[in-house]
């Protein structure tokens, strides 16, 4: 600590930096491997990808935490919540003194958080830091920001970030969802019913949600409030907005179209399908799209292909205890739990360690087929990331390895 202490006060660090978040100091390192900086390990790679973990969980919970929800309603790109969160200042710090310890020179130093969050719209391998090679995580390409947004990277860090005293949004959510739903009159009807709509419908017209709502006993109702927002008029043009064909969420109207997903947008996949809006319209929360829309896509389409090829499939069995029940004609039961994580050493992380007891004759992790494109060794690092019992009793592959797995039963 007193080694800290004073490497911070070496450097005089402009908290109140006119600089904007997204004008960083174009002084900070752009290549770590050029003449003007060769860093030095100080740790064993070990002990630097420990760190290189808490960094990035520290910056992706602050950044989350960070993002004013103002601006974030209106699109704002420019928008922070101050006085900075204190898990942001956290990660800043220890950012700030690793370079130093790793010998960056002081005008490649980011001198405010404002030059941090700048540092943050650049791959990590571009921090300066002393990335460790042979981690099981591929640490060099991960991106946290794109624009002032949340990238996958981020949500992902955030989501597996050791901070129990922080509510996530959806945990949240889905915790009353449930209580709701089992005071209802046909608890695993009302889930199904509302689950598959959000999923159907992550931009609605606002009539259609408000007959939606009202169809519903009155803690379902709020249950369903809580989960939209007002569209934002920056998604809306001539009365409709446009919904990315690739991942559905919704896209940017002006000041060009774009989709809202930081990941659709560096792929440059600008596609959008028009959902007419003519009562102005709601959206899903932010933390829904990302981990309740985007893999329910894939869901719902895995359903429909099972039932025309004659399966018996129930969604999200148990309010639910996973997301498909499928059985054969022959009466063999397999039990499916589809994720669409980026990271698959942080998915494997965030599972439970045991299976639900009615998990038939097998368990299947299934994953689009997107994520096996991008990373063709995906599966096997899942599964050499899961703990050693659990490895042992489930299957994982991509959709269609599992529809050939079925074809084969």
């Amino acid at each position: 600590m007193l080694i800290f202490l004073l490497l911070l006060d070496s450097i005089p660090i402009r908290s109140g930096a006119t600089q904007t978040p997204f004008e960083p100091n174009m002084n900070l390192p752009m290549n770590p491997s050029s003449p003007t900086h060769q860093p030095h390990r100080s740790e064993s790679p070990e002990i630097s990808a420990a760190t290189i973990e808490r960094i990035l969980c520290l910056t992706a919970a602050g950044l989350s935490h960070s993002q004013s929800s103002v601006n974030r309603a209106l699109n704002s790109p420019a928008g922070w919540d101050l006085p900075w969160h204190p898990l942001l200042q956290r990660a800043y710090d220890l950012v700030l003194l690793q370079l130093t310890k790793d010998g960056v020179p002081r005008d490649q130093l980011p001198l405010s958080i404002a030059d941090f969050i700048g540092l943050c719209h650049r791959p990590l391998h571009e921090w300066g830091l002393c990335i460790p090679s042979g981690s099981e995580i591929d640490f060099s390409d991960i991106l946290l920001l794109v624009d002032g947004d949340l990238t996958s990277d981020a949500q992902e860090w955030f989501k597996t970030g050791p901070f129990p005293d922080l509510e996530y949004f959806e945990n949240a959510w889905f915790v009353r969802f449930r209580r709701a739903c089992n005071v209802s009159a046909a608890p695993q009807q009302s889930y199904v019913a509302i689950r598959e709509w959000m999923i159907r419908h992550p931009m609605v017209d606002q009539l259609e949600f408000l007959t939606f709502k009202q169809n519903h006993d009155l803690a379902l109702g709020d249950v369903i409030e809580a989960a939209y927002e007002p569209i934002p008029q920056t998604y809306i043009q001539d009365g409709s907005s446009q919904q990315c064909v690739h991942c559905g969420c919704p896209m940017y109207a002006r000041p060009e179209p774009g989709c809202t997903r930081p990941d659709c947008r560096k792929q440059n996949l600008p596609q959008g399908k028009p959902i007419p809006l003519p009562n102005e319209g709601r959206l899903l929360h932010p933390a829904l799209l990302r981990f309740l829309m985007i893999p329910g896509r894939t869901e719902l389409d895995l359903y429909d292909r099972l039932r025309k090829k004659g399966c018996e499939v129930s969604l999200w069995p148990g309010l639910d205890q996973y997301d498909l029940r499928v059985v054969l004609p022959n009466g063999r039961t397999f039990a499916v739990d589809v994720k669409d994580w980026k990271n698959p050493v942080l998915l494997a992380r965030s599972l439970r360690t045991e299976l639900p007891t009615d998990h038939g004759d097998e368990f299947w992790y299934v994953f689009p087929s997107r994520c096996i494109r991008q990373q063709p060794d995906y599966v096997s690092v899942f599964k050499r990331s899961l703990p050693a019992a659990l490895r042992k009793s489930v299957h994982a592959g991509s959709v269609s390895t599992f529809l050939k797995a079925l074809i084969q039963s």
